[in-house]
């Protein structure tokens, strides 16, 4: 099966343009993991896009597609909200099985054989929730026409959708129809584009109309992911900190993308499994960062980074970029120790790292992580959080935090309620390194 993504400019063709990532950046660098990623495990992975997409995805970025289509400039007269209309198209163009995944998709693995072989694929069904359905009540009183395959949903007979991350599957007259079907939806209400959200609009032309489009053809959509998902609950689908140990299939959708630490955590893995991604990112994108970064951006480098934070943690006091990118590359490593700890249940020291600061605003606790290019983290603290940094404030090993705490309850907890806490602690500390907030050793481990 043919695997295809889909770029389109919009309007405002600028390699500034976030287009709904935290950063310029980020959104660039997606494209590049979720190329690589797919051309890991498979030799045939085209690209539809415009001249603007062509120009940075491959002139300068030289990603490995095996073959480039310029023709999704024919839709430069569209509102840029009206993303999805460049996915309808792509879609339509096929002749043949294809998967479309889209460019804030990573995958660890290759798909399944059996999944390839449906009829339809999706991602996941969702449930649509007061989310969407107060999206929808928004739109629908200002459209001139609705095609009759959406009116189950109007009328609440149906509120499921399909997440198209990935899209696709062998019955190609099937996608003519629909992709037809949204099309008219879209451009028959071309005269109140300006009375509804257009951004909202595409999540019914695309995800929801396919899905009635399904029930209508009693057609048996087979999906990646198969639990049903809230169309606002999606959980864990940005978590770098698992992949590719137990995770397998990363989605940044919506809220991920425009998340700063999510953005940071990609960053993080590609610079410590693919430094030359990032230095051909900043090529474009910062053309003078080796005059003062002076990083090599190479495997040989990380590892001497990663050897030189683990000597200097209490020693250097100086933050610089070096450290700063040091301490990323050792915490990335960090998680998978303190992985590996937990499951052979062996103790371990705990210490805060030094690039973190904890201040006190009004009436709430804060915790600022210095990063990269003069940025901090701000994250609010919990008495949770503020209990066991305030345990931290010298060093200790996870069973004297443990002792530590237990000891502050009102009632001696009963031995479920231990155990039940063990695996809390364990998530909270998890969560810290992977803020980069602390540091674990265990006796085996020398500065």
């Amino acid at each position: 099966m043919k695997i295809i993504q889909s770029f389109w400019g919009g309007r405002n063709k600028s390699i500034k343009n976030n287009y709904g990532w935290a950063d310029y950046k980020s959104h660039w660098l997606s494209w590049m993991f979720s190329c690589y990623q797919l051309r890991k495990f498979y030799n045939q992975v085209e690209l539809y896009t415009d001249e603007f997409g062509y120009d940075v995805l491959i002139r300068q970025l030289n990603l490995p597609y095996t073959k480039v289509h310029v023709i999704l400039d024919d839709l430069n007269e569209l509102p840029g909200e009206l993303w999805a209309m460049a996915k309808i198209k792509v879609y339509s163009l096929q002749n043949e099985p294809f998967l479309h995944v889209d460019g804030d998709v990573f995958i660890f693995e290759p798909f399944s054989e059996e999944l390839l072989k449906a009829e339809l694929i999706a991602q996941n069904p969702e449930k649509t929730t007061k989310y969407y359905s107060e999206m929808w009540n928004n739109i629908h009183n200002n459209l001139l026409y609705m095609p009759e395959e959406i009116l189950d949903y109007h009328k609440g007979k149906h509120q499921s959708a399909y997440n198209m991350g990935i899209f696709g599957g062998n019955d190609i007259n099937f996608f003519k129809r629909y992709t037809q079907i949204a099309s008219d939806f879209v451009y028959t209400n071309k005269n109140v584009w300006d009375k509804i959200n257009l951004f909202n609009f595409n999540v019914f032309f695309e995800q929801v109309l396919f899905c009635e489009c399904a029930y209508k053809e009693n057609k048996q959509v087979e999906v990646l992911i198969h639990d049903e998902i809230g169309d606002n609950d999606y959980i864990g689908f940005g978590d770098f900190d698992s992949v590719p140990e137990t995770r397998t299939y990363l989605h940044l959708l919506g809220v991920f993308k425009t998340d700063s630490i999510t953005c940071s955590k990609m960053f993080q893995y590609c610079w410590y499994n693919h430094p030359e991604w990032i230095n051909k990112l900043l090529d474009i994108t910062s053309p003078n960062h080796q005059e003062y970064t002076k990083f090599r951006y190479s495997k040989t480098e990380n590892e001497d980074l990663v050897k030189w934070y683990s000597q200097h943690i209490d020693t250097e006091t100086e933050i610089t970029n070096k450290r700063l990118l040091a301490r990323d590359l050792f915490t990335y490593e960090q998680v998978r120790k303190i992985d590996q700890y937990h499951q052979h249940n062996i103790d371990y020291e705990i210490i805060l790292l030094p690039e973190i600061v904890i201040n006190q605003d009004t009436e709430k606790f804060k915790l600022y992580t210095k990063e990269l290019g003069d940025d901090n983290f701000v994250c609010e603290m919990d008495q949770m959080d503020e209990v066991i940094f305030y345990e931290l404030n010298s060093p200790k090993r996870k069973s004297e935090l443990y002792n530590a705490i237990i000891c502050r309850f009102e009632e001696e907890p009963s031995d479920e309620e231990k155990a039940e806490f063990q695996t809390i602690l364990y998530k909270l500390l998890r969560h810290y390194i992977g803020m980069k907030v602390l540091a674990v050793k265990h006796d085996e481990y020398t500065h």
